[in-house]
């Protein structure tokens, strides 16, 4: 039967006593460097050494007492002799709902939905289909993304077309239409209101139909191409880079197959492809 260690016994090995040796028979003077050397072992071992076995307080003590006892003085005069609470202050509530309030109630996170989690129940029929439809394979999503990339940049190219070909100065930017509503209990209420009004325009106190308002707000044509090209330029980027990934993983899949045949093809189809795109782009 192996007889037990006792508590007090060294376990370090004979490298680490070796360092320690070395660097306080120098008294500090050695660098780590030159002890990890003579020593044969990495740097950063001697400096984990010297720091989890305390040499610089072997090698000085009362200096480094002195240290912690500044070091408390200055707390306690900074604090003062009174022990400060713990806590946040009466009536804060920033922590309700944490992790210190188990049994608080939560914040409402469904007032905002761009917040609040997605789960598969909450999906409507659309949705799900949506996410069941969505394709798996990485070249597939780019190649998508790249679809709706064209598609996005014909219908800003089309707007700009527009507005580059009217003859006002000025385009309709902007257009609200407002009415008012009128709430009722029953149908009872409902007929007896449509009754009042409908006596009010054959007494010729009201005219038929129901009034509404229309806010509208115009803008130099101009600045409104302006700000559509700045957005094609955005959408373009974004659809060449995109070409640029799904190329770079068609060369990629080629080098994994060991075609080099197939990496020609490849790069020369996607440095058409940019070139095409640099001159569509002027």
């Amino acid at each position: 039967m192996p007889t037990p260690r006792s508590p007090n016994v060294d376990k370090r090995s004979d490298e680490r006593k070796q360092a320690e040796k070395i660097y306080l028979e120098s008294k500090g003077s050695l660098k780590l460097v030159e002890i990890a050397e003579k020593l044969k072992v990495p740097a950063n071992k001697v400096r984990k050494w010297k720091s989890m076995d305390g040499w610089e307080a072997k090698l000085s003590p009362t200096k480094a007492d002195n240290g912690k006892k500044k070091q408390v003085e200055r707390s306690t005069s900074d604090k003062g002799s009174v022990p400060r609470k713990r806590g946040a202050p009466k009536g804060n509530k920033n922590a309700v709902g944490g992790r210190g309030n188990p049994n608080a109630k939560p914040p409402d996170a469904t007032k905002h939905g761009g917040y609040s989690a997605v789960y598969w129940d909450t999906l409507d029929e659309d949705e799900k289909n949506l996410i069941e439809d969505m394709p798996k394979d990485e070249e597939e999503l780019l190649i998508e993304q790249i679809q709706l990339f064209s598609v996005r940049e014909r219908r800003i190219m089309k707007a700009i077309n527009k507005y580059r070909n009217s003859e006002s100065p000025v385009a309709l930017a902007f257009s609200q239409r407002s009415e008012r509503k009128r709430t009722f209990e029953n149908d009872e209420d409902k007929e007896e209101y449509a009754r009042r009004i409908a006596e009010k325009v054959a007494a010729g106190e009201r005219l038929p139909g129901n009034e509404y308002s229309v806010f509208t707000q115009t803008d130099n044509k101009d600045q409104i191409i302006a700000r559509l090209e700045s957005e094609l330029s955005n959408v373009q980027s974004k659809k060449t880079k995109a070409i640029e990934a799904l190329s770079k993983m068609h060369i990629e899949h080629q080098k994994l197959d060991g075609g080099n045949k197939g990496n020609d093809v490849v790069r020369m189809w996607a440095e058409k492809v940019l070139q095409n795109r640099r001159d569509s782009d002027g």
